[in-house]
């Protein structure tokens, strides 16, 4: 949601690089994010906590290092 995507860029030093809302799927977003590990865990943890408030986190998911083939994909 935006208020979980709003709550995780306060939270650590992270950019945001896409927000998005998915049509026809359920009212489920996900937010992607991009910075040093130990800030995106903490915006991550901030993040999902708000979400978990609203019973709405139903995944949730850090990858550190991507391989440099699919890194692309998530920038």
């Amino acid at each position: 949601s935006i208020e979980a995507a709003d709550a995780a860029a306060k939270a650590g030093k992270v950019k945001i690089i896409e927000i998005r809302t998915a049509d026809g799927f359920g009212g489920k977003s996900y937010v992607k994010m991009t910075g040093a590990l130990t800030d995106v865990q903490t915006s991550m943890e901030a993040g999902c906590a708000k979400a978990k408030a609203k019973n709405t986190l139903v995944m949730d998911v850090i990858l550190p290092q991507p391989h440099r083939e699919i890194k692309p994909f998530f920038m």
